[in-house]
């Protein structure tokens, strides 16, 4: 009766709410129960001709996340396929199953969202890499500096070599600039703007030339985490709550709960050739579906509507690192790559520069499992015109690997940017098998050549796996151009620890034998001590030896070799000077991004990634080099070394540096007051040796004359035995050591 009563409560409440939109019918109050989650509710309903219709805010009150947002639109339970519905509508229970069409269409494994760039602190940093070599008749000094600047409108570099010795002459002799260039970086974009020095990508038409002017490319390494290929479509339907599991090529991959309904698992983590996928789908009752997909990952081809693009003009350079300022005509590069298809990429070309030109269009292509097929052309303009055709086929999985190509060129026929005419034509095959018995590769090259003898190279490579604390290679080449040859190596390698290894390698080359043997130790990230030591004999004589210190403020080496009865000694220094934070910090050299630590506390370990790599200055900072530009680093205090009474809000923070740039990381440490107080009543008698006082559920016991210790008081702090006594300390009272009075609160 009184489930009744409700029920007709509820009807009458319902139908004010809902009247204006509901059909026309019959209404009443149903007890709506979902077969699939098991949840159950009470809801209004209308009821014509044998259809029963609820609105889809009650279905979505039901776990059916389809119907979110949809509370106003009427479904007919009964009249729609995806619903199988079982009512007693004499006794107001309506029991339904739905399908997957009920529930939100989930999206599950998609890659993290590009990691925010930490705003750039302004500053500078210089690098020095010097080196000195003796030998008998000279010494000789040469070294690499750098200056870079970084602010929010990018970074600049600047590189030049220095050289100075008795036979240091000629080209490349005293200084030589190397780079100069300005870089602003899009990361929402990937697209990297350079003014200054650059290279022009190689393509079909054109080689890799260095130039001075302007570039605009897209920079997929600006986003890490990004994923250009094309990546296999895994869907599935879950009945349930559930599990789901990627596997690919037998490896667990990706692992992730879901709620009921549909799913499709987006960027899968897959590899490069052929594999197969596995979506194994656990339910709550225990019950699995398996998915099966086999792929093709091919390495040139871009995801469907993705672009690759770069632009560079400016003038050439010649003779880089040997003159300072050697620049030639001008140059223009363009290349456009798209994905047309998860099959299929496109790229067109084009390049210009004094006499030549060239244009050039080519594809990728995965028809299946078949591999992928790679084909250029290109067409040579100006004083050498000529067509380049170029066509490749690849195919490898988790144990075959195969490969080959083939380009031809016309006579006479060069790319832009070479001196040299191109071969009549030049084929590259190899073959590969990897097993868990180990591996074993074969390749060969061959180049006909209009303009001299041809060239045949054939290489063979094997890697056993039958030792498990120790590696084998065995490799083998023949070559044949004017002369044949034919030379062997053999080669064991045993690691001695995590950063100790020694190998001996024995070794057949012209005729004569040698052999060599060799040990090293490579310092810890956070740095430390290396070393190696080395002997050869046979075809030449060698001996050499070297140490090595990596610290927070630079690195040194000392090198001792003799060569054929030769010696000679080489000591190197590498070290950075950096401004940023209103301070000069003395460093490791700066080769990618970095961030000043200011923890505000003296001898505090700082961590990477949960490692220590230093600790605090004097001052309080310790600034980080190796950071990874446009990634997440975490960085860490060890709160252990906080001194008593400080307090720290995080005790890690995550920054996202820019390329070649820093950031100043400040943690938010407070140190607080620590000491003694005495604690009287309100007539001014000691409180009883034994009396706790608590606050902020850390206990203070009381000891001789009503002194308690506390510590990293920063505000007031209210103390209380529990019993109507409370007494209100702050940072000043602690500091004095004064006394406190533990009254009654008001």
């Amino acid at each position: 009766m009184l489930r009744r009563f409700l029920l007709a409560i509820l009807s009458c409440a319902a139908v004010d709410a809902a009247a204006a939109a509901a059909p026309e019918g019959e209404p009443a109050a149903l007890l709506l129960e979902s077969a699939e989650t098991g949840r159950s509710t009470e809801a209004y309903a209308v009821i014509r001709d044998g259809q029963i219709f609820v609105a889809g805010g009650a279905l979505a009150d039901l776990g059916l996340s389809a119907f979110i947002g949809r509370a106003d639109e009427w479904i007919s339970l009964t009249d729609a396929p995806e619903f199988s519905v079982r009512a007693d509508l004499a006794s107001g229970r309506v029991s339904f199953a739905c399908t997957a069409r009920c529930y939100a269409h989930q999206r599950i494994g998609a890659a993290p969202s590009p990691a925010p760039v930490a705003a750039r602190d302004s500053g500078a940093f210089f690098n020095v890499d010097a080196a000195v070599t003796h030998t008998r008749v000279d010494v000789e000094a040469a070294g690499l500096t750098e200056i870079g600047v970084f602010g929010a409108a990018g970074f600049g570099e600047a590189a030049w070599t220095v050289r100075t010795g008795a036979e240091t002459s000629g080209e490349g002799a005293g200084a030589t600039r190397l780079e100069t260039r300005w870089t602003w970086d899009d990361p929402m974009r990937r697209i990297r703007y350079r003014i200054g020095d650059s290279i022009a990508r190689q393509g079909a038409i054109s080689e890799a030339v260095r130039f001075a002017g302007f570039q605009v490319a897209r920079d997929f390494t600006l986003e890490p985490g990004f994923v250009t290929a094309p990546t296999p479509t895994l869907s599935g339907v879950a009945a349930l709550p559930s599990v789901v599991d990627l596997y690919v090529d037998g490896a667990l991959r990706l692992r992730e709960r879901i709620d009921a309904g549909p799913f499709t698992i987006v960027n899968p983590p897959t590899v490069t050739g052929a594999g197969t996928a596995q979506v194994v789908v656990t339910d709550a009752l225990g019950r699995q579906q398996v998915l099966t997909e086999p792929f093709y990952g091919g390495r040139a081809l871009l995801k469907p509507g993705l672009s690759d693009f770069a632009l560079s003009v400016g003038v050439l350079r010649e003779r880089f690192a040997r003159a300072s300022d050697d620049y030639a005509g001008a140059i223009a590069s363009g290349m456009y790559r798209r994905g047309v298809s998860p099959s299929l990429t496109l790229d067109v070309r084009a390049d210009a520069t004094g006499d030549r030109a060239g244009v050039a269009v080519g594809g990728s292509w995965t028809p299946g499992l078949w591999g992928q097929f790679d084909v250029s052309l290109a067409q040579a303009l100006g004083a050498q015109p000529g067509a380049i055709a170029r066509v490749g086929w690849s195919r490898g999985d988790d144990i075959l690997s195969f490969g080959a190509s083939v380009e031809a060129a016309e006579a006479g026929v060069a790319r832009v940017g070479s001196p040299g005419q191109l071969p009549r034509t030049r084929t590259v095959s190899s073959a590969g098998v990897t097993t868990e018995w180990g591996s074993l590769t074969l390749s060969g090259t061959h180049t006909d050549r209009r303009d001299g003898p041809d060239t045949t190279t054939i290489g063979f490579d094997v890697m056993p796996a039958w030792l498990e604390t120790a590696t084998v290679s065995l490799g083998v080449l023949y070559t044949e151009q004017t002369e044949r040859a034919l030379s062997a190596a053999v080669t064991l390698t045993t690691p001695l620890g995590a950063k100790r290894s020694a190998s001996t390698s024995l070794a057949h080359e012209g005729g004569r034998l040698s052999v060599q043997a060799r040990a090293q130790q490579v310092a810890q990230q956070e740095g430390g001590l290396a070393w190696r030591l080395g002997v050869r004999e046979g075809d030449i004589s060698r001996q050499d030896a070297a140490a090595g210190l990596r610290g927070r403020y630079g690195e040194v080496e000392i090198e001792a070799s003799r060569v054929d009865r030769q010696s000679g000694l080489r000591g190197q220094i590498a070290f950075g000077l950096v401004w940023i934070g209103g301070g000069l910090h003395a460093t490791t050299p700066i080769r990618d991004s970095f961030a000043l630590v200011d923890a505000g506390v003296a001898g505090v370990s700082v961590l990477r990634e949960n490692r220590r790599v230093g600790t605090t200055n004097a001052e309080g900072l310790i600034l980080l080099p190796d950071l990874r530009p446009y990634e997440r680093n975490r960085i860490g205090l060890e709160v252990d070394d906080l001194p008593e009474g400080a307090t720290l809000t995080h005790d890690d923070l995550t920054v996202t540096p820019a390329a070649r740039s820093g950031v100043v990381v400040r943690f938010p440490v407070e140190a607080g007051a620590s000491g003694e107080v005495r604690v009287v009543d309100e007539a001014g008698v000691a409180l009883p040796v034994g009396t706790v006082l608590a606050s902020e559920g850390r206990r203070y016991p009381v000891g001789s004359q009503g002194r308690i210790y506390l510590s990293g008081v920063t505000a007031a702090r209210a103390l209380s035995n529990g019993g109507g006594c409370v007494a209100i300390v702050d940072r000043v009272l602690v500091e004095a050591g004064g006394v406190v009075v533990c009254g009654r609160a008001n």
